[in-house]
């Protein structure tokens, strides 16, 4: 019986490469979910706590699936694809908070198979010694 390419299927390198741009899309969902659900601004009007929540947690599963079959493929292969012209897009907010230094979102992505990481600044540290 024919494997692989012989029967049509794609490439473990071509399946780890779809698998990619499906951990950045999923992963750049799930950071216009958490906006969403946290900014004053673009939060849809109606919208509870919970339902934020819930669209958050929906997302961040996702991206935490598309990240284990990309990772378990990359494993597979031996190596991490590069050279597909995947990336993140530029982040692109309609409200005005990405402006503001102090309310930045940073997303940062290391090998696939550690845990992506995500910081949220709540605002502008103060110094206590400076306030008195």
């Amino acid at each position: 019986m024919p494997k692989g390419k012989d029967r049509g299927l794609p490439s473990l390198e071509t399946q780890a490469v779809a698998a990619h741009r499906a951990y950045l899309d999923a992963l750049v969902s799930w950071d216009a979910a958490l906006h969403m659900a946290t900014c004053p601004i673009c939060r849809p009007e109606g919208w509870s706590e919970a339902e934020g929540s819930r669209r958050c947690d929906t997302a961040e599963i996702e991206k935490e699936r598309c990240r284990r079959l990309f990772r378990d493929l990359c494993d597979d292969l031996g190596y991490v694809p590069s050279g597909h012209g995947l990336a993140l897009p530029d982040e692109k907010r309609s409200c005005r908070q990405a402006d503001k230094p102090d309310q930045s979102t940073d997303i940062a992505l290391d090998h696939p198979s550690k845990e992506t990481t995500r910081t949220i600044a709540r605002g502008p540290k103060t110094d206590q010694a400076s306030e008195s």
